[in-house]
């Protein structure tokens, strides 16, 4: 999966209670992330899709398996997010540019992991909606 855009910062003006806004902002939709990966789960295991469906276990195990490691990689991020929160106030410290230098590419690396997330999550999302809606029975 190729990327769509590259990443580029804004981050080295902005103020400490910008970065923590930005923080807040994605933390959030991560963690409202993990119901719409429930929901998915929950889909592929209810009998809604039509039987003569070639290889449609084997397709429906994959996505859960995809499901799993999209919530395991959200997790891992949501806890990143929480420490690199807290080191924030921390940058308020800062006296010397070094110090602010490393706090802005700490930001600068979680983000660029945060957007590349939501870009992955948001392709699984279309690929599953697409795929749920040419399986699904028709009555």
């Amino acid at each position: 999966m190729g990327s769509l855009f590259t990443y580029k910062s804004f981050n080295g003006n902005k103020t400490v209670e910008e970065l923590e806004y930005n923080m807040l902002t994605y933390k959030t939709r991560i963690e409202y992330l993990e119901s719409e990966l429930v929901f998915f789960n929950f889909l592929l295991d209810k009998n809604i899709f039509e039987s003569r469906i070639m290889n449609l276990f084997e397709n429906l195990a994959l996505f859960k398996k995809e499901i799993s490691f999209l919530n395991k990689t959200r997790k891992t991020i949501l806890n990143d997010l929480t420490k690199h929160a807290g080191q924030l106030a921390t940058k308020i410290e800062c006296d010397d540019l070094a110090c602010d230098y490393y706090f802005i590419n700490k930001h600068d690396e979680l983000e660029e992991n945060i957007l590349h997330f939501f870009l992955k999550t948001t392709l699984f999302k279309n690929k599953i909606i697409e795929f749920i809606e040419s399986v699904i029975k028709k009555e």
